[in-house]
Protein backbone atom coordinates (compact mmCIF):
# COMPACT_ATOMS: atom_id res chain seq x y z
CA UNK A 1 0.00 0.00 0.00
CA UNK A 2 2.42 2.19 0.90
CA UNK A 3 4.37 2.28 -2.59
CA UNK A 4 1.21 2.37 -4.36
CA UNK A 5 1.04 5.94 -2.50
CA UNK A 6 4.65 6.98 -3.58
CA UNK A 7 3.28 6.64 -6.80
CA UNK A 8 0.23 8.21 -6.44
CA UNK A 9 2.20 11.09 -4.91
CA UNK A 10 4.74 11.15 -7.64
CA UNK A 11 1.93 10.88 -10.81
CA UNK A 12 0.53 14.26 -8.77
CA UNK A 13 3.77 16.07 -8.62
CA UNK A 14 3.86 14.87 -12.81
CA UNK A 15 0.09 16.73 -13.15
CA UNK A 16 0.96 19.50 -11.77
CA UNK A 17 4.51 20.03 -13.78
CA UNK A 18 2.69 18.82 -16.73
CA UNK A 19 -0.45 21.82 -15.88
CA UNK A 20 2.68 24.66 -15.34
CA UNK A 21 3.56 24.09 -11.22
CA UNK A 22 7.60 24.80 -10.75
CA UNK A 23 8.21 23.20 -7.63
CA UNK A 24 11.60 24.37 -5.67
CA UNK A 25 14.21 22.12 -6.67
CA UNK A 26 15.32 21.14 -3.09
CA UNK A 27 11.80 19.58 -2.70
CA UNK A 28 12.17 17.70 -5.69
CA UNK A 29 15.44 16.48 -4.37
CA UNK A 30 14.34 15.38 -1.04
CA UNK A 31 11.42 13.51 -2.59
CA UNK A 32 14.03 12.08 -5.32
CA UNK A 33 16.66 10.63 -2.10
CA UNK A 34 13.34 9.49 -0.25
CA UNK A 35 12.61 7.16 -2.71
CA UNK A 36 16.18 6.42 -3.43
CA UNK A 37 16.01 5.20 0.47
CA UNK A 38 13.16 3.92 0.60
CA UNK A 39 14.58 1.31 -2.11
CA UNK A 40 17.26 0.56 -0.56
CA UNK A 41 16.03 -0.43 2.54
CA UNK A 42 13.61 -2.72 1.18
CA UNK A 43 15.85 -4.10 -1.17
CA UNK A 44 18.51 -4.83 1.48
CA UNK A 45 16.37 -6.04 4.21
CA UNK A 46 13.72 -7.86 2.00
CA UNK A 47 16.01 -9.01 -0.98
CA UNK A 48 13.16 -8.06 -2.89
CA UNK A 49 13.08 -5.67 -5.91
CA UNK A 50 10.16 -3.05 -6.34
CA UNK A 51 8.98 -1.48 -9.48
CA UNK A 52 6.86 0.74 -8.23
CA UNK A 53 9.43 2.76 -6.27
CA UNK A 54 11.27 2.86 -8.91
CA UNK A 55 8.55 4.00 -11.47
CA UNK A 56 7.64 6.80 -8.34
CA UNK A 57 11.39 7.96 -8.60
CA UNK A 58 11.88 8.25 -12.05
CA UNK A 59 8.37 9.97 -12.12
CA UNK A 60 9.77 12.36 -9.78
CA UNK A 61 13.38 12.53 -11.47
CA UNK A 62 11.36 13.69 -14.92
CA UNK A 63 10.00 16.65 -12.94
CA UNK A 64 13.03 17.54 -11.65
CA UNK A 65 14.69 17.61 -14.89
CA UNK A 66 11.93 19.61 -15.97
CA UNK A 67 11.65 22.42 -13.08
CA UNK A 68 15.49 22.00 -13.82
CA UNK A 69 15.41 23.40 -17.59
CA UNK A 70 13.19 26.04 -16.03
CA UNK A 71 15.23 27.25 -14.29
CA UNK A 72 18.23 27.67 -16.54
CA UNK A 73 16.16 28.69 -19.36
CA UNK A 74 14.83 31.40 -17.03
CA UNK A 75 18.16 32.93 -16.15
CA UNK A 76 20.03 32.57 -19.20
CA UNK A 77 16.82 34.54 -21.59
CA UNK A 78 16.02 32.37 -23.98
CA UNK A 79 13.91 33.35 -26.59
CA UNK A 80 11.15 30.49 -26.41
CA UNK A 81 8.71 30.32 -23.18
CA UNK A 82 10.51 28.64 -20.38
CA UNK A 83 7.50 26.15 -19.37
CA UNK A 84 7.05 25.08 -22.82
CA UNK A 85 10.68 24.16 -22.98
CA UNK A 86 10.30 22.62 -19.26
CA UNK A 87 7.44 20.61 -20.19
CA UNK A 88 8.91 19.29 -23.56
CA UNK A 89 12.03 18.37 -21.56
CA UNK A 90 9.33 16.75 -18.93
CA UNK A 91 7.55 14.56 -21.55
CA UNK A 92 11.37 13.71 -22.78
CA UNK A 93 12.73 12.61 -19.51
CA UNK A 94 9.34 10.32 -18.75
CA UNK A 95 10.04 8.49 -21.56
CA UNK A 96 13.49 7.77 -21.53
CA UNK A 97 12.08 6.96 -17.33
CA UNK A 98 9.71 4.74 -18.61
CA UNK A 99 11.82 2.87 -21.32
CA UNK A 100 14.68 2.19 -18.39
CA UNK A 101 11.85 1.32 -16.20
CA UNK A 102 11.02 -1.36 -18.82
CA UNK A 103 14.71 -2.27 -19.36
CA UNK A 104 15.02 -2.86 -15.49
CA UNK A 105 11.79 -5.17 -15.03
CA UNK A 106 12.77 -6.66 -18.48
CA UNK A 107 16.55 -7.86 -16.55
CA UNK A 108 14.77 -8.36 -13.15
CA UNK A 109 12.30 -10.66 -15.32
CA UNK A 110 15.15 -12.47 -17.11
CA UNK A 111 16.96 -12.92 -13.85
CA UNK A 112 14.23 -14.40 -11.78
CA UNK A 113 13.66 -17.13 -15.04
CA UNK A 114 17.38 -18.17 -15.37
CA UNK A 115 17.67 -18.10 -11.58
CA UNK A 116 14.91 -20.53 -11.95
CA UNK A 117 16.59 -22.68 -14.65
CA UNK A 118 19.53 -23.13 -12.70
CA UNK A 119 17.31 -25.10 -10.12
CA UNK A 120 15.77 -27.02 -12.93
CA UNK A 121 19.54 -28.09 -14.26
CA UNK A 122 20.22 -29.17 -10.64
CA UNK A 123 17.31 -31.61 -10.61
CA UNK A 124 17.72 -33.02 -14.29
CA UNK A 125 21.31 -33.48 -13.19
CA UNK A 126 20.11 -35.17 -10.14
CA UNK A 127 17.79 -37.49 -12.56
CA UNK A 128 20.34 -37.98 -15.40
CA UNK A 129 22.99 -39.46 -12.50
CA UNK A 130 20.19 -42.06 -11.10
CA UNK A 131 19.34 -42.92 -14.57
CA UNK A 132 23.32 -43.59 -15.28
CA UNK A 133 23.19 -45.62 -11.21
CA UNK A 134 20.17 -47.71 -12.72
CA UNK A 135 21.56 -48.41 -16.27
CA UNK A 136 25.16 -48.99 -14.52
CA UNK A 137 23.23 -51.57 -11.71
CA UNK A 138 21.30 -53.45 -14.94
CA UNK A 139 24.27 -54.09 -16.83
CA UNK A 140 26.15 -55.05 -13.80
CA UNK A 141 23.02 -57.48 -13.29
CA UNK A 142 23.30 -58.90 -17.07
CA UNK A 143 27.24 -60.17 -16.52
CA UNK A 144 25.69 -62.19 -13.17
CA UNK A 145 24.07 -65.69 -14.34
CA UNK A 146 21.69 -65.69 -11.71
CA UNK A 147 20.55 -63.28 -8.83
CA UNK A 148 20.49 -64.42 -5.45
CA UNK A 149 17.90 -62.56 -2.81
CA UNK A 150 18.08 -63.48 0.88
CA UNK A 151 14.65 -63.60 2.39
CA UNK A 152 15.62 -64.99 5.52
CA UNK A 153 16.67 -67.95 6.98
CA UNK A 154 15.90 -71.54 5.65
CA UNK A 155 13.63 -73.54 7.70
CA UNK A 156 13.21 -77.34 7.87
CA UNK A 157 9.87 -78.66 6.26
CA UNK A 158 7.54 -80.24 8.24
CA UNK A 159 6.29 -83.63 7.04
CA UNK A 160 2.88 -85.04 7.73
CA UNK A 161 4.10 -87.25 11.02
CA UNK A 162 5.09 -83.92 12.63
CA UNK A 163 1.72 -82.40 11.84
CA UNK A 164 -0.02 -85.01 13.40
CA UNK A 165 1.86 -85.03 16.76
CA UNK A 166 0.75 -81.26 16.84
CA UNK A 167 -2.57 -82.01 16.81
Amino acid sequence: MFPLSLLLLSLVLWGGAIYGTIYPIWFLSIMLFIFVAIYLTKLLLNKEHDLVIVASFFAVGSVFIGNWVYGVWTENHYPLQPIIVSRIFLILATFVGAALLFMYGAALISYRRTRGNIEKERLVAKTKENWLNKLKFLSNREKQEELTLVLGEAVPEKTEKDLKIAE
